[in-house]
């Protein structure tokens, strides 16, 4: 991957970047966005896929930009006890 940028912008995290192919054949990636975080307050998963996208087929040293929208409610989790969708701060 080239050229990874990230920002925030109407509560939406926007990943863009740029996918080469560098091998001899034709081929597609599939580009995968976790979310992980040192310590919860709660036990959740390590890193937790969070959105993805496949390239079209790429031809050997073809590129492709990629983006990706991920709205941060997408980081929540359901806090059982206050009955709601929870973001935790550093997410």
């Amino acid at each position: 991957y080239e050229d990874q940028q990230v920002s925030v912008a109407n509560d939406t995290l926007n990943l863009s970047l740029t996918v080469k192919n560098t091998g001899t054949y034709p081929g597609k990636e599939i580009i995968q966005l976790y979310a992980e975080k040192v310590s919860y307050t709660v036990d959740r998963p390590r890193q937790e896929l969070r959105a993805f996208t496949k390239t079209k087929t790429l031809e050997a040293g073809a590129t492709e930009a990629i983006s990706i929208q991920l709205p941060t409610s997408d980081l929540a989790y359901w806090d059982e006890e206050s009955s709601k969708w929870t973001v935790e701060n550093g997410s």
